[in-house]
C-alpha cells in the first residue's frame, strides 16, 4: 500500500509538471481552533468550476483520485442558511468506462481521476487505471480523457474522448499505454476564467464562452498543448502564448489565453502573476527534480520567456500556486499559505495582515493548489457581505514511506468569512473521515 501511494504522488507530479511534496500540517495556533474531524485527504491537483448559465450559480469540483462536487454559491447565501460550513462536499461516482478497463488480474485494479478542467459547456476529467510493474510499483495502464455536460454527473454520464488522430495509436494501444512506456496524456487544465461581482451569491451574467479547457498530449515522441472541445478532436495551440511540451497551467488575460510550465501562474484584469517554480528533466527521485522560487513576478505581456513589469521577493517559502482576489493574492507555498496585498494590481513585498491568523499554523506543508471562489471579493476577510470563500490543498513532499507525515494529514483546507478561520473541509461521511 505504501508503494502504491508513493507512486501515485510521484505520478501525479509527473503529469502536472510538479514534483514531490513535504511538511507537517497538524499544528494549531491555539486550543480555541479545533481541527475538524472530517476532511478530504490526498493529493488534490485542481479545483474547477462548471455549470454556469446566465445569472445562475454553478458547482465546483476537485479530484484526489476520487471525484467531489459542491455548490459554488458563497457561504453567505448557502452555508449560513443551513448553519454549517464543513461536510458539504458530495462524493461522485467515477466515469463508468474506467471500471471497464480494469482487468480481472488484480494487478490492474486501481482506477483514479487525477486532473479536472472545464470550458463553457463541458467538464473534463483525466482518468487513470494502474497496473503493478515488475518492481512492485504502480504505473499507468491507461490515461483517458473523459467529458460530460452534466453538472452532477452519474457514472454513465461521462464519455471517452477519442485522441487517436493525435497520438496515432489505436484505442487498444492507448488502454495499455503505461506498459508500452508512453503516457499519452499528462494533464488537463483550463484558463481559470471567471467573473463574479462583489457580494454576489452566484455567478453574474458574463461571457462563459471565454473559459477554455486544454490537455497536454503526446504524439508518441513529443508533447504539445491541445484545446478541448467536447467530443471533437482537440486542436493544437499555436506558439507565441507560452504553450510548450512542459505546460501545466493556463490563465485568461485581457482576451487571450496564456500558458506556462510554472505551477504558480494566474492573472486578473491588471497583471499576469507567476513564480518560476517548475519541474525539469532531471532525477525524479531527487529534490533537485523540482526548482522552486520565492520571487513573485507580475507582467502585462507573456510569451513564456519570463518577461515582467516588476517583482517582489518573499521570505515565507517558495511560491507554488496563486489565486487573485480584489485586495490580495492568496499564495500556496513550500511552507503552507501566504498572502500579499495588491495596490492597483501591484503586489507588496510584505506579507499581508491576516484576519484568520491560524492559517499559517494549520497549513504548513507544500500547497500546490489554492482557489478563491469569488475573485472580485476580499481575500481573508470576515465581512460576510464582501469576503470570499477560499481553499488550499496541502500535500506531502517526498514519498510517504520516508515522510514524517501520513496520508491522512494531507488534503483540503477552507476559509469561510462567517467562520473567520481556516480548517479542514470534506463530506458528511463520518465513516470515511469526510473522504
Amino acid at each position: 500500500m505504501k508503494k502504491f501511494f508513493a507512486f501515485l504522488l510521484s505520478a501525479a507530479i509527473a503529469f502536472l509538471g510538479t514534483s514531490c511534496y513535504s511538511g507537517y500540517i497538524f499544528q494549531l495556533i491555539d486550543s480555541e481552533v479545533a481541527l475538524e474531524s472530517n476532511g478530504i485527504n490526498g493529493t488534490i491537483n485542481t479545483i474547477v468550476r462548471h455549470g454556469e448559465t446566465s445569472g445562475t450559480g454553478s458547482s465546483i469540483y476537485l479530484a484526489n483520485g476520487k471525484l467531489y462536487r459542491k455548490t459554488a454559491e458563497s457561504s453567505l447565501s448557502y452555508y449560513e442558511t443551513i448553519g454549517a460550513y464543513n461536510c458539504q462536499w458530495e462524493n461522485l461516482s467515477l466515469p463508468e468506462e474506467l471500471s471497464s478497463y480494469e482487468s480481472d488480474d488484480e494487478s490492474k485494479a486501481n482506477s483514479q481521476v487525477t486532473f479536472l478542467a472545464s470550458d463553457s459547456t463541458y467538464l473534463y476529467a483525466l482518468g487513470i487505471t494502474w497496473y503493478e510493474d515488475t518492481s512492485g510499483y504502480n504505473a499507468p495502464y491507461n490515461t483517458i480523457i473523459f467529458y460530460t455536460d452534466k453538472e452532477e454527473p452519474e457514472a454513465s454520464d461521462w464519455s471517452v474522448l477519442d485522441i487517436s488522430n493525435i497520438t496515432g495509436a489505436s484505442d487498444e494501444t492507448l488502454k495499455s499505454s503505461g506498459s508500452s512506456g508512453i503516457q499519452y496524456v499528462k494533464s488537463v487544465f483550463d484558463n481559470q476564467y471567471v467573473s463574479v461581482s462583489k457580494g454576489a451569491t452566484a455567478a453574474d451574467s458574463y461571457d462563459i464562452s471565454l473559459r477554455n479547457a486544454y490537455a497536454r498530449i503526446s504524439n508518441g515522441s513529443s508533447y504539445a498543448v491541445y484545446k478541448l472541445d467536447g467530443g471533437n478532436t482537440p486542436t493544437a495551440v499555436s506558439s507565441g502564448t507560452g504553450a510548450d511540451s512542459y505546460t501545466c497551467r493556463a490563465a485568461y488575460y485581457k482576451g487571450t489565453d496564456y500558458f506556462s510550465k510554472y505551477y504558480a501562474f494566474a492573472a486578473n484584469d491588471t497583471y499576469i502573476y507567476y513564480a518560476k517554480s517548475y519541474t525539469y528533466d532531471g532525477d525524479s527521485s531527487s529534490d533537485s527534480y523540482m526548482k522552486t522560487d520565492s520571487t513573485l513576478y507580475y507582467a502585462t505581456s507573456w510569451t513564456g520567456n519570463d518577461e515582467y513589469t516588476g517583482s517582489v521577493d518573499f521570505s515565507n517559502g517558495s511560491i507554488l500556486s496563486i489565486a487573485p482576489a480584489s485586495n490580495n493574492l492568496l499564495l500556496g507555498t513550500t511552507s503552507g499559505i501566504s498572502h500579499t496585498a495588491l495596490s492597483s494590481g501591484v503586489p507588496s513585498e510584505d506579507e499581508a495582515s491576516w484576519t484568520a491568523t491560524n492559517g499559517s499554523s494549520i497549513i504548513s506543508s507544500y500547497v500546490f493548489n489554492v482557489f478563491v471562489l469569488n475573485p472580485s471579493d476580499y481575500e481573508d476577510s470576515t465581512d460576510t457581505s464582501y469576503g470570499t470563500d477560499e481553499y488550499a490543498c496541502s500535500t506531502i513532499y517526498g514519498s510517504i514511506s520516508s515522510s514524517s507525515d501520513s496520508f491522512d494529514e494531507t488534503g483540503l483546507y477552507s476559509y469561510y468569512p462567517g467562520r473567520g478561520t481556516w480548517n479542514r473541509d470534506g463530506t458528511d461521511d463520518n465513516s470515511s473521515g469526510g473522504n
